[in-house]
């Protein structure tokens, strides 16, 4: 568990945190987003349906996945880019929280 929150604090964490902060001036193509979003529904979902993973695997599935999604796509508003950091900074605390316990 340690090592999943690890890699939520440092990867996800400061991916989301530059999408959100640079927004389209990223650098990260569309097509990155877009199917990184669909690897997360996709991964999550499977998990979810086979092994009943609780809430988390719900959550990727209805809110993480799907958000990656809106922001692939082209002339997104500003307010997904700002939701994205806000699941930045949740997942920098949930996951951070859990490293110090």
């Amino acid at each position: 568990m340690k090592t999943i929150s690890l890699i939520h604090v440092i990867l996800v964490g400061g991916f989301l945190l530059y999408i959100g902060m640079y927004r389209e001036k990223s650098g990260i193509p569309n097509e990155v987003l877009f199917l990184l979003g669909l690897f997360v529904i996709f991964y999550h979902g499977y998990k979810w349906f086979r092994h009943g993973s609780g809430w988390i695997g719900l959550l990727h599935v209805l809110f993480v996945g799907p958000l990656l999604l809106l922001v692939s796509l082209p002339n997104c508003p500003r307010y997904y880019y700002e939701i994205v950091l806000m699941t930045a900074f949740a997942t920098i605390g949930y996951h951070g929280y859990y490293l110090i316990l």
